[in-house]
């Protein structure tokens, strides 16, 4: 469980999110809505602990996070934004990730090879990062999410860079994910992929958080409570 507790966060004058209460629960997704600016990413930073300038109180099992490091806190957070080392090679670098969660080298490159082959980047392994698509690096991002095996996964526009077939195949893995005992976020403006996952949308308007049963809300609806950016 993940509780947001009077989370504020505020720039100058202006409320990014004020007050925000609300509990994430284990073996769901949710679906992250709400116009470009509104505080999707910010959001989610805030969760990660990448952005301290909130208050209030974030608590994962009941424990508080307000202090703990990124690193040392058991969520993975997948962005559009990627930091590789340019002198490893993919493969390489997820071996690094694989050393760092644990791994026994035998059990590192099965679980390497599983989640290449779900994927199908078996012909990219051993490619350098400055070699690879902008489309290409977002699929290993979501594989380097996957070896991290968190209990929090937070996914900021997962789909942007994917064509249809990789689309299904992340809204497959993430559905397989959600029972596992962890909680996913997943902001997108792809309504058509979160109406497939989703057991919850959360729209950010006005510095608020609200909730909707996936059966309450289509796109039409969803243009009516954020404004015209979804029509």
């Amino acid at each position: 469980m993940l509780e947001l507790r009077d989370v504020t966060i505020k720039y100058e004058e202006k409320y990014i999110l004020n007050k925000i209460n609300f509990q994430f629960d284990t073996n769901k997704i949710y679906g992250l809505i709400g116009k470009n600016g509104s505080g999707k990413t910010t959001l989610l930073k805030t969760i990660m602990r990448l952005k301290k300038e909130s208050s209030g109180d974030l608590l994962l099992d009941n424990t508080s996070i307000n202090h703990t490091d990124y690193f040392d806190l058991d969520a993975t957070f997948i962005s559009d934004e990627h930091s590789l080392f340019q002198d490893l090679t993919m493969y390489e670098q997820m071996l690094f990730l694989c050393r760092l969660k644990g791994y026994k080298k035998e059990i590192a490159r099965q679980k390497i090879d599983e989640i290449v082959g779900l994927f199908k980047l078996e012909e990219y392994v051993d490619y350098f990062p400055y070699a690879l698509s902008r489309g290409t690096i977002q699929r290993f991002a979501i594989v380097f999410g996957c070896l991290r095996a968190s209990r929090l996964l937070l996914l900021d526009e997962p789909f942007i860079t994917l064509d249809p077939v990789q689309v299904n195949i992340l809204e497959e893995m993430l559905i397989s994910q959600k029972s596992k005992d962890k909680i996913i976020i997943v902001s997108s403006h792809d309504i058509d992929s979160l109406e497939e996952i989703c057991n919850e949308y959360l729209i950010i308007k006005d510095s608020s958080l609200l909730s909707f049963a996936p059966n309450e809300l289509n796109r039409q609806t969803i243009s009516k409570l954020i404004g015209d950016s979804y029509d």
